[in-house]
């Protein structure tokens, strides 16, 4: 019998895949962080080891580090499964050593089996072996030089993109991971009758029987940063935010639930940039955190009508005459496999908007000839582009910009410098509004 370590600090969704292991007849250990999964492979010595990447104690990328240094574990097959937000993270993995690397809400149950089975046949077949790739999986987990294109995640036959599962919330009043873990417990078990479809659908009924609860939480979490008391608590409340979004995320993923997953998985990635770098703490990245808190009702309700499927692969423009700050837009959007048009020259930007539609612009203000602003202005008088979100990226931070961009016909504002997670986190905030606005006109 194959043995499997699993290390995930989300008892949620550790168990899940724990006793879906089990039932394929693997022998299966769980450890909650990096330390104690680290000394479970010198005492439980797995075949294979599953570990998530961001987890107390120590990382994932150490933990293979770690392994891959000691000659007795060097060659022991890692699968990392993660939120796929944490991009860089991913590419240190792989780096690192991993075998592969799996984005929770993009992979189901099923699917994992299926890369874990290609794993060990491709071991017991020896080196250079090759491992099959399960259908829909393999742009998501091949190695950085994959020549594979990027999936569109709005493109996804739910009407949405996809991501991940996570931690464990240490309240007072049980949260969502801990209501559902009751349930988990004989997930995919099969035990009196019960098959996987049954549980998914008792699993779906819970999950929004809480998940409303869980929202109300995340969102007074949010209220929080803003209370003078709690400024110099600012990085710890940000953990916990991303703590509580974390097991939202990987349990909406589960489900299959991926614009609800993606958005607050790209929301978690973001408060754990904030709490790793508080002097991005400002006004426009807690404006922006909260816009996404804000969309997760209206998300939470799509899913209840998940089956209804809606293809929306939306088209984006940047107008920047700064090639660096056009590139680093351009990057941000890619870590939601969202594309855009980049543009120099304000006067061709006005041009192109004249014959084309867009569903989200991204607007420099300092530009030479037209700046940002009157580009705006003349946007809104376009046919079509009326309504068209306008999200000016400047320096240019204080209340007077500000009102001058709102006057302009401006939607929303990002400050400068910005992490790259905030243009991402705004990004899906407009589209998946945009989103929800034309399924509802439908």
């Amino acid at each position: 019998m194959k043995k499997i370590l699993i290390i995930e600090d989300d008892k949620v969704t550790a168990n899940i895949y724990c006793n879906k292991f089990r039932v394929e007849g693997f022998e299966v250990e769980l450890a909650l962080d990096g330390m104690d999964g680290l000394r479970a492979v010198g005492t439980f010595k797995p075949d294979l080891v599953v570990t998530d990447l961001m987890m107390p104690k120590m990382n994932g990328i150490e933990l293979i580090k770690t392994l891959r240094a000691n000659s007795a574990t060097a060659g022991l097959p890692v699968i990392v499964f993660t939120n796929s937000f944490l991009s860089t993270m991913i590419q240190d993995a792989w780096k690192a050593g991993a075998t592969k690397c799996l984005t929770k809400t993009n992979c189901t149950p099923k699917q994992f089996i299926d890369v874990i089975n290609g794993v060990f046949a491709a071991q017991d077949a020896g080196p250079g072996a090759a491992v099959p790739a399960p259908n829909g999986l393999a742009a998501h987990y091949q190695a950085p030089n994959s020549s594979s294109g990027n999936t569109n995640r709005f493109a996804h036959p739910a009407g949405g993109f996809v991501q991940a599962p996570s931690p464990e919330i240490a309240t007072p009043a049980p949260d969502l991971g801990t209501q559902l873990m009751s349930l988990n417990t004989g997930f995919f078990q099969g035990e009196n009758g019960t098959s996987d479809v049954l549980v998914q659908a008792l699993l779906r009924k819970q999950f929004f029987d809480n998940a409303p609860k869980e929202i109300s939480s995340i969102r007074q979490t949010t209220t929080n940063l803003s209370r003078p008391d709690e400024l110099g608590n600012r990085p710890q409340v940000m953990l916990e935010l991303a703590r509580r979004i974390k097991t939202l995320a990987n349990t909406a993923g589960l489900l299959a639930f991926h614009p609800l997953s993606t958005m607050s998985s790209a929301m978690e990635a973001f408060a754990r940039e904030l709490a790793n770098s508080p002097a991005h703490l400002n006004s426009s990245s807690l404006r922006t955190m909260a816009q996404g808190v804000d969309m997760l009702p209206m998300l939470l309700e799509q899913a209840k009508h998940v089956e209804t499927s809606t293809v929306f692969s939306p088209s984006i423009l940047i107008v920047d005459d700064e090639p660096i700050s056009r590139r680093a837009v351009t990057q941000a959007l890619s870590r939601a496999e969202l594309r855009a048009i980049q543009l120099a020259d304000p006067t061709m930007a006005l041009t192109v908007l004249a014959l084309n539609p867009f569903d989200l612009i991204f607007l420099d203000v300092d530009m030479p000839e037209l700046d940002g602003y009157d580009l705006c202005s003349k946007v809104r008088a376009l046919p079509g582009h009326s309504k068209t979100a306008v999200i000016f990226v400047t320096s240019s931070s204080d209340f007077a910009s500000r009102a001058r961009a709102t006057l302009s016909g401006g939607s929303d504002f990002i400050s400068k410098p910005f992490l790259f997670m905030e243009v991402t986190v705004k990004a899906l905030v407009h589209c998946f509004r945009n989103q929800g606005q034309v399924l509802q006109a439908a």
